[in-house]
């Protein structure tokens, strides 16, 4: 006798694609990147349209730095999600990560069309900037990211670093300061190079 209760095989291919699919968020939250990569493919496997899956492996591989692993995951994802924000924001460090900084900017601002909102796309694409040798621009972009979310302590230590390239020290010393104001997660390593950079700004602004 047949239990019409009992999910048939497509349902129940869909509910393990889903849980292989946690998995590996859980994993890259977790910082297992191998992990991720090897539940991501799992789900892949039984969903091959599983979206999150491709994006959440993508960054996994990211993590590896097999940039093209990463690149192909996030390529996929953005033809079956073309208006998803976070897919473009990924791909864009993918390319960062691979000193690609132009196609990382021309990803930013497809992320920042479809997401304008997002305060984090802002900094990445003012790294991007910066990595051009444009700490201008890089300002411009941080000081959008901090517009959209005044507490962004990444925003912040990157403005700082592009404000001393400008030679606008003082104002480096302020961001800097403001950093390690709001930074209460930072590493204790990250709050030592912050503190030893506010030291030489002083010094440098003391001898002006």
């Amino acid at each position: 006798m047949v239990d019409r209760n009992r999910p048939g095989k497509p349902q129940r291919l869909k509910f393990m694609a889903g849980v292989y699919r946690d998995w590996g968020a859980t994993h890259l939250t977790r910082g297992q990147a191998v992990r991720a990569v090897k539940a991501c493919t799992r789900a892949l496997n039984l969903a091959p349209g599983m979206v999150e899956a491709h994006l959440n492996r993508g960054m996994a591989y990211v993590s590896l730095g097999d940039y093209d692993a990463a690149l192909a995951d996030f390529d996929t994802a953005a033809e079956l999600s073309p208006r998803l924000a976070d897919v473009y924001t990924q791909r864009g460090l993918a390319h960062y990560y691979r000193r690609d900084f132009a196609a990382a900017i021309s990803d930013y601002n497809y992320a920042l069309y479809l997401a304008p909102q997002q305060s984090i796309i802002y900094v990445y694409r003012g790294m991007a900037e910066d990595a051009q040798d444009n700490p201008l621009g890089a300002v411009s972009d941080y000081n959008a990211a901090l517009h959209h979310d005044p507490h962004n302590v990444i925003a912040y230590r990157r403005r700082a670093d592009a404000r001393v390239k400008l030679g606008n020290l003082a104002e480096a010393l302020k961001d800097y300061a403001t950093y390690l104001q709001l930074g209460v997660l930072q590493s204790v390593r990250a709050r030592a190079e912050v503190e030893a950079l506010i030291g030489q700004l002083r010094q440098r602004l003391n001898q002006a």
